[in-house]
């Protein structure tokens, strides 16, 4: 079984890209719960160089605090994480070109992109628990950074 489980993460991280399709293939922990957070998968991602992450369909994903530890991510694209909560852990990611957020309608900020220089595209749509003018905010914040959508409320 162990080699089975070995072989399929092998071909997740070929391409430097990391794709979750829904909760089910994040991994699970001992009591077999969903995992709440990316921390397990920090050592493997550092390890495989991890440029891109896609994550859809994981509702229990409540931050992307791990994702701090990962200087080299490029592109992030969140769909339909109807839990995240925060976006705070991705402002020390100085190589973030590109976030996408999709429904996300748990969350709350986006104030921490503020300072994240580097990111030159942003698409936001969906995020019904961001306050009004959060999205405008970011566009002042980052004027080199074209933001595509609005959170609607």
């Amino acid at each position: 079984m162990w080699q089975v489980i070995r072989e399929d993460w092998r071909d997740i991280f070929k391409r430097k890209t990391w794709y979750a399709g829904h909760t089910a293939s994040l991994p699970t922990f001992r009591n077999g719960g969903p995992i709440y957070t990316l921390d397990a998968l920090i050592p493997a991602f550092q390890r495989l160089e991890i440029e891109e992450i896609v994550i859809s369909n994981c509702s229990e994903l409540q931050n992307l605090d791990a994702l701090k530890h990962l200087p080299l991510l490029k592109e992030i694209r969140l769909y339909d994480c109807a839990g995240l909560q925060n976006v705070d852990g991705l402002k020390a990611l100085t190589s973030l070109r590109r976030l996408v957020l999709i429904d996300c309608t748990s969350l709350e900020s986006v104030d921490s992109l503020h300072g994240i220089a580097s990111l030159r595209e942003m698409e936001i749509a969906g995020c019904t628990n961001l306050p009004p003018g959060s999205v405008s905010a970011l566009e002042t914040a980052l004027p080199n950074t074209r933001i595509m959508g609005r959170a609607s409320r």
